[in-house]
């Protein structure tokens, strides 16, 4: 009895076991990684493990995960930068057909992968062709189809385009989680549908067929192109010889710094030399006015009767022991100087030839007393 309930418990645990691993195989996306016990996630990856029996998912980063095949179904996404070209042909509002070359890059963002996985797509594959692939088709074509042919042929104008196409295909790609990095407009003609599938099905090396006002783009074209590389050859002319110019200038400016330096420090030179010589004439200067003072001092003292009997006392020290004369003042009958010529006197009594005879007698009077002498005025 107890072997057949031990029995019966099993045979229903199977069988719930195999229900819920039916309703949740039916409920996700088929995973492309089956039979074996690790998940490896790459650098720039996230991995999501999506449980067969409660339907939860986790996410896991960088590394190698134990998850095996019977319990969990594994994706991965990819986070790294691509790259798609498409060629888009759609008619401007003129009705002229402009088939234009389009690459786009985008990538993939982690924000919410879980709703990306059962939502639209299990791999970025497929992301790409339901994703990226429905927004460059029809916004792209709703945004460039919005010019004429001769507004086409402007660069400014087709810039403008590409930035107004990346936009409105960011507005429809952000559900996906898909971010367009740029939408870039590479060659373009200006041929149908059917144009482009007649020159396909040329055999190879025939002369591909194009419409005469597509040979007029192209001749256009052409000359645009050797029009650019002309004004790029002057661009590069003009800054050939504006760095020439300016490493002339700057030898100039060298030169002129160094002759600059030294008229520097020679007129500094100068003007320590001048600042000594005038302090030296101020010394001189100063020196003069006072030996000036003192001769003025001197010769107001001398003035005085202090300078008298200095000259008289010079005088006296001149006289002494010289052969004196002696003669009588004037005023007590004596000769009258003024009129009398001493020469003649002299030469009359004979001093030059006493011949030792003493005619006069020398007296120790002073000479001061006798004899009043004035002292000469300075």
């Amino acid at each position: 009895m107890k072997r057949k309930i031990l029995w019966i418990a099993m045979i229903g645990l199977l069988t719930c076991l195999c229900v819920s691993c039916k309703i949740a195989t039916d409920q996700t996306p088929q995973s492309s990684y089956h039979g074996t016990f690790w998940k490896t996630v790459e650098l720039n990856e996230i991995g999501i493990a999506v449980n067969n029996i409660t339907g939860g998912t986790t996410n896991y980063g960088k590394g190698n995960h134990f998850l095996p095949s019977i319990l969990y179904d594994f994706y991965t996404f990819s986070t790294n930068t691509q790259t798609r070209e498409i060629a888009l042909t759609f008619k401007g509002r003129d009705g002229n057909d402009i088939n234009q070359k389009v690459t786009a890059t985008f990538y993939f963002s982690s924000a919410d992968p879980q709703n990306v996985l059962f939502n639209y797509a299990d791999n970025n594959k497929d992301l790409e062709d339901i994703g990226i692939m429905m927004a460059l088709r029809s916004m792209g074509r709703v945004v460039l189809g919005d010019s004429v042919t001769l507004d086409y042929l402007k660069t400014d104008f087709r810039d403008k385009l590409q930035k107004n196409a990346k936009m409105e295909c960011n507005g429809l790609l952000k559900d996906f989680h898909l971010t367009l990095g740029n939408f870039n407009l590479g060659n373009y003609t200006f041929e149908s549908p059917q144009q482009i599938e007649a020159s396909a099905a040329q055999k190879p090396g025939a002369k591909p067929i194009v419409s005469a006002y597509q040979q007029l783009i192209n001749m256009k074209k052409q000359y645009e192109q050797e029009r650019e590389s002309t004004l790029k050859a002057i661009e590069n002319e003009r800054k050939f010889w504006e760095s020439e110019r300016e490493k002339v200038k700057g030898d100039n400016s060298k030169k002129i710094a160094d002759a600059d330096g030294k008229y520097d420090k020679t007129k500094n030179e100068a003007d320590g030399q001048y600042d000594k010589d005038v302090e030296l004439a101020k010394a001189i200067m100063v020196e003069g006015d006072n030996q000036y003072s003192w001769q003025v001092a001197k010769a107001q003292a001398m003035q005085g009767a202090g300078g008298k009997n200095l000259v008289k006392l010079a005088v006296s020290k001149k006289l002494k022991g010289a052969p004196k004369i002696f003669l009588p003042p004037d005023s007590v009958g004596g000769m009258n100087l003024k009129t009398t010529d001493i020469n003649k006197l002299i030469e009359a009594v004979g001093i030059a030839n006493l011949g030792g005879k003493e005619v006069l007698k020398k007296t120790p009077v002073p000479v001061a007393e006798k004899v009043n002498v004035k002292p000469k005025e300075e």
